[in-house]
């Protein structure tokens, strides 16, 4: 998951005098959101893992000078325009169930997943969701809310779930539900996989340490950390190439195939964190609270992509109008519109790349809101879901 992943070619810096939007969210999204967390805030009181503490990056992970890692072009606000070339239908969804939203898709597009809600107020015990090429399937996850946050091409699928109020991580595969070792014993999440089988997280520790960790696939059952200072950290993502991008700190890092981890060039106060990464970029954002689970779109910060392999550092590309979740091989990043309505509808999904953002066709006109959280490699499909003024959910797909 690198911060840069899908954003278009060019360079784009933040608004800075842009006025404060009328409503940033509106009530019952933000209800359902928390119904989609509880997992979350259980597991995190029952770990000590409750936030992440902003600290000074430990000496030995390599950095640029300010001035080398602060250059941003600026670029004008970007336009919203529609997309009638990028099609929406509704994903297929069980009988009667309101609460269902895709949270992510495999690179090739043929793997979407996704989530119904668990809610300790109505006693649902949720359920993880797996669409082959459209067709639903039922993960048989134990315990309460599970939920998948990584898929590769392969269909394998990795998530979390809460189990005696204690987060457990697990994976999918031929067919199977596996729960993954666990490091030191403590509650975890796993965030993504990539198409060799290794699979990246977090372990929740006590007084807020969080921990980035690796589940390689060439040593199975095995399971080690990224980095190993008194700091908090996490890895929200993993490349083809492993390299898994995440925050260590409260600051964006990401980490080579080898395990060495190197800070990309930042902007702002250097807070932030990579969420994700394809080839050669990465998404993410600078400023914030950095997540230790994967969420699309993030809800804090703003948008960044970086090119990992320019030279001699990283670029760091600031992205205006958009909250990331996915991005392409090219740098389009896709994510909601990150300027809210009075009146609804609030958000829209779109697409920001080298052309003026883009505005994902509607399902309906009566919602509340879009948001897109995952793209494919090629950007030919994205995923997402409707919000209804009841609160309910509808997951869409755009084939582009």
């Amino acid at each position: 998951m690198d911060t840069d992943s899908r954003y278009g070619m060019d360079t784009f810096a933040a608004l800075r005098e842009q006025p404060a939007p009328p409503l940033d969210v509106d009530l019952d999204r933000a209800i359902v959101t928390g119904r989609r967390r509880v997992r979350i805030k259980r597991a995190a009181a029952v770990s000590g893992a409750a936030a992440l503490t902003t600290v000074a990056v430990a000496a030995g992970v390599l950095t640029a000078t300010q001035d080398e890692r602060r250059t941003v072009p600026v670029q004008p606000p970007p336009s919203a325009t529609a997309a009638p070339a990028c099609r929406v239908a509704a994903l297929q969804a069980p009988p009667g169930e309101k609460h269902l939203a895709p949270t992510g898709i495999d690179p090739s597009g043929r793997y979407v997943i996704g989530a119904a809600a668990g809610s300790e107020e109505t006693e649902a015990q949720g359920r993880a969701m797996l669409w082959d090429d459209g067709r639903l399937l039922g993960l048989a996850v134990p315990g309460f809310a599970p939920t998948p946050f990584g898929v590769n091409a392969s269909g394998v699928v990795v998530g979390g779930v809460t189990r005696d109020e204690k987060l457990a991580a697990w994976v999918y595969r031929d067919g199977r539900v596996q729960t993954l070792p666990a490091y030191q014993g403590r509650a975890m999440v796993a965030n993504a996989v990539n198409a060799r089988g290794d699979i990246v997280g977090v372990a929740f520790g006590d007084e807020n340490l969080t921990t980035a960790v690796l589940w390689p696939a060439a040593q199975p059952g095995t399971v080690r950390a990224l980095d190993r200072r008194d700091v908090p950290s996490a890895a929200l993502g993993i490349s083809d190439a492993g390299v898994v991008v995440g925050h260590l700190g409260g600051g964006p890092i990401f980490w080579d195939a080898k395990g060495f981890g190197r800070q990309p060039p930042t902007v702002y106060d250097d807070a932030g964190a990579m969420l994700g990464i394809v080839g050669d970029w990465a998404y993410g954002i600078a400023g914030g609270n950095p997540p230790s689970i994967r969420e699309a779109p993030a809800t804090s910060g703003r948008a960044v992509r970086w090119r990992l392999t320019t030279y001699p550092l990283p670029r760091a590309d600031v992205l205006t109008g958009v909250m990331p979740s996915g991005i392409t091989r090219d740098g389009d990043t896709v994510g909601t519109s990150s300027r809210a309505e009075a009146q609804p509808p609030y958000r829209d999904a779109v697409i920001r790349g080298a052309a003026p953002m883009v505005e994902l066709a509607h399902l309906t006109e009566a919602r509340d809101s879009d948001e897109a959280t995952g793209v494919s490699a090629d950007g030919r499909v994205i995923v997402g879901r409707q919000t209804a003024g009841d609160g309910a959910e509808t997951p869409l797909i755009w084939r582009c």
